[in-house]
């Protein structure tokens, strides 16, 4: 996933929305707290759209040393 395009830099937030504004179309992607703030300072946008979210399919992968450990143990 990407980084949010305004605050990404210093707080690394990674994107939730796609926000496009102004006659030309720019496209922004946003965290949700960057998205609040355009939405209470008034920021005219003509469509918000949550991207989808990637799928982290963690499988506990940094147990398999420990795992390991504990069956030396047990031997």
């Amino acid at each position: 996933m990407c980084k949010c395009e305004i605050c990404g830099p210093q707080s690394h937030h990674e994107a939730e929305f796609s926000v496009s504004f102004g006659s030309d179309d720019h496209v922004l992607k946003v965290c949700r707290w960057c998205s609040q703030d355009l939405r209470v300072l008034g920021a005219r946008v003509n469509q918000l759209v949550r991207l989808p979210r990637s799928v982290v399919r963690c499988a506990f992968w940094f147990l398999g040393p420990v795992r390991s450990l504990f069956e030396e143990v047990k031997a």
